[in-house]
């Protein structure tokens, strides 16, 4: 009968934690958010960039002004590394360098790009939307 109820108890325990998103850590993290941004940007992928960003974000750009900015560049992204993390209470900030790639020129820029946690993912908070030479 002790064994039931522990059994028992536990399966509540994941039920609960599943419901109420105590496994974000596993699914959502900004490191795994930066590496869509970066497959995106590569892509041309202009609404998927748009929908890894913040509502803060997203009221100073609207989603054909990113398609349009993204479809005009020139420049790709053919490496990044990620420098430092900085957790705060509700933002994390990753200092990362990023090389931006035209026609074989090589430029390395360095941007600490902060995320905020929003509708149960990591979103971009922080303008790296192209190249800013």
């Amino acid at each position: 009968m002790r064994k039931k109820n522990l059994i028992l108890v536990t399966l509540v325990l994941l039920v609960l934690m599943f419901s109420f998103g105590c496994t974000e850590s596993i699914t959502s993290n900004p490191e795994n958010t930066l590496k869509k941004y970066v497959i995106y940007y590569n892509g041309i992928q202009g609404d998927d960039i748009y929908d890894l960003f913040s509502n803060d974000l997203k009221k100073e750009y609207s989603k054909d002004q990113i398609h349009n900015i993204v479809y005009a560049t020139d420049y790709s992204i053919s490496d990044y590394e990620i420098i430092e993390k900085t957790v705060t209470d509700k933002v994390t900030t990753l200092n990362v360098d990023i090389t931006w790639d035209m026609e074989g020129i090589h430029i390395t820029n360095n941007y600490n790009i902060e995320f905020v946690f929003e509708d149960d993912e990591w979103k971009i908070n922080s303008n790296v939307i192209r190249y800013h030479p």
